[in-house]
């Protein structure tokens, strides 16, 4: 039964990834969607997804925030749920398609401690597999993540005064 991980990979240009050295040799590595018994439509829309989710991040420097707002997340998500239905309906029963796909969400949470008035700024942070890495400007006051936040393990953060800007 060949065996595929569902997974974005931003720059790769792939979504769906085969898991055996067989099936890396016969769907290539990220399977190439031409190679697949899947409609036209969903080949070009799995692809429009993968081109997508490439514009989710800041490819001026990846770990800062990327671009996207919650609604647009949201949508993302959705979007990317009902394409991969459609993948393991078309590919049928003789296929094992894994979901490892992290649904993206704006985060709106702190690993910082932030001015005394919580809604005068607003974050804009994509998080993605637990890794966080941010920095927020809100008037004159700046917050800075030192470390990254990995699988529950939090590190040293601090909230600076006024810059003087």
């Amino acid at each position: 039964m060949p065996t595929a991980r569902f997974f974005f990979d931003a720059g790769s240009g792939g979504v769906l990834w085969a898991v055996t050295p067989e099936g890396k040799e016969a769907w290539g590595y990220p399977v190439e969607l031409d190679r697949l018994p899947i409609s036209r439509d969903l080949r070009d829309g799995l692809r429009r997804l993968t081109d997508r989710y490439d514009t989710s991040l800041n490819w001026d420097y990846p770990p800062d925030p990327g671009p996207w707002r919650e609604a647009e997340c949201r949508n993302f998500n959705e979007s990317v749920r009902q394409a991969l239905g459609r993948l393991r309906t078309e590919l049928g029963p003789a296929w094992q398609i894994d979901d490892e796909f992290d649904p993206l969400h704006e985060d709106r949470t702190s690993t910082a401690t932030w001015p005394t008035q919580p809604d005068s700024f607003a974050p804009n942070r994509l998080l993605r597999g637990g890794v966080e890495l941010a920095g927020y400007r809100a008037g004159a006051q700046f917050a800075q993540v030192r470390d990254v936040v990995v699988e529950g393990a939090r590190g040293d953060a601090e909230q600076l005064g006024d810059r003087g800007d």
